[in-house]
């Protein structure tokens, strides 16, 4: 049998319990406890242990890789996500038809969508960016260079696992 992870929250005298419990039964590769404050990576997200709980946060470098990917290196970063499109914007929509901005506007979009698994913040406008995949447009394009500004300025952002 194979067990590729676990996690509990327990007293360190019982995390040791079980530790030495689990050691008479089956042979262990690797079995590491963490302490408040301690800060580790699993499945390439970071994960810190506080007294209220596990903050997990995505990777930065796939937020860096996104600005990069959008040249927004020289940007300032903003406190909000998106607004939505006004009518007139909508009805001067354009599909894009470089294919360089297609392929970074996939890319920029196909790193949020990593990025929002760990930040509901952005599921609803990486949903709405997402949809266009298949054929970007100019207002989408740019709809993403405003997220990728955002986390700019969110890098600390991070979803709370209470105990």
């Amino acid at each position: 049998m194979h067990i590729d992870d676990g996690y509990g929250t327990a007293s360190m005298s019982e995390c040791l319990k079980l530790d030495h419990s689990l050691r008479e039964t089956i042979k262990l590769k690797e079995f590491e406890l963490h302490q408040i404050s301690s800060s580790y990576q699993h499945l390439k997200r970071v994960r810190t242990i506080t007294e209220e709980g596990t903050l997990i946060r995505p990777n930065e470098k796939y937020i860096d890789r996104m600005v990069k990917v959008l040249e927004l290196e020289a940007t300032n970063a903003v406190s909000t996500l998106m607004a939505g499109p006004s009518k007139e914007e909508l009805g001067a929509d354009e599909l894009l038809d470089n294919a360089d901005d297609i392929t970074l506007y996939r890319s920029a979009v196909g790193l949020a969508l990593y990025v929002a698994l760990d930040r509901t913040d952005l599921r609803n406008a990486v949903r709405v960016l997402s949809s266009y995949m298949k054929e970007p447009t100019k207002l989408r394009l740019m709809q993403a260079k405003r997220l990728g500004r955002y986390l700019k300025g969110a890098l600390d952002y991070a979803v709370l696992i209470p105990f």
